[in-house]
């Protein structure tokens, strides 16, 4: 009975790991900016570039989503935000294959702007959805 126990007890040590559910990583890209600018710069869009074709040509990508910080109040550092994503926007539209497509998303700081020197607000999150997340094909499975 002890043998059995313990031979059961292996079993379910050695397979647990195929129950747990598929971790993807790498699907998000954060880019951080110096404060007052929106220029990606030549060596970090070369970065995000290749970033995105190796997931368009490993997996696929059904969409990508674009994600800024932006504040309650002023409208200056609100402009400069947009003006990241409309930059990020430009350089991955040619990037896209004929059924993907962008989505943008936004969160609204309550903090100052002269604060964002040391926070969040500076950077801008790129998140992909693999295409086989639609398929249920990640990770060799059925929807893990």
């Amino acid at each position: 009975m002890k043998f059995l126990r313990a031979t059961l007890a292996s079993l379910i040590y050695i397979f647990s790991p195929l129950a747990y559910s598929c971790v993807i990583p790498d699907l998000q890209y954060y880019i951080k900016f110096s404060p007052d600018t929106s220029e990606l710069g030549k060596e970090e869009a070369t970065k995000i570039a290749k970033w995105f074709i190796y997931w368009r040509e490993k997996e696929g990508i059904k969409y990508a989503i674009v994600f800024s910080n932006i504040t309650k109040e002023d409208r200056d550092f609100n402009q400069i935000s947009n003006q990241r994503v409309k930059n990020i926007t430009s350089l991955l539209t040619p990037l896209l294959e004929e059924k993907m497509e962008i989505k943008y998303g936004t969160s609204i700081r309550n903090y100052s702007v002269e604060k964002s020197k040391y926070d969040d607000l500076n950077e801008i999150q790129i998140s992909i959805q693999p295409e086989c997340k639609r398929t249920g094909n990640c990770c060799g499975g059925n929807s893990r």
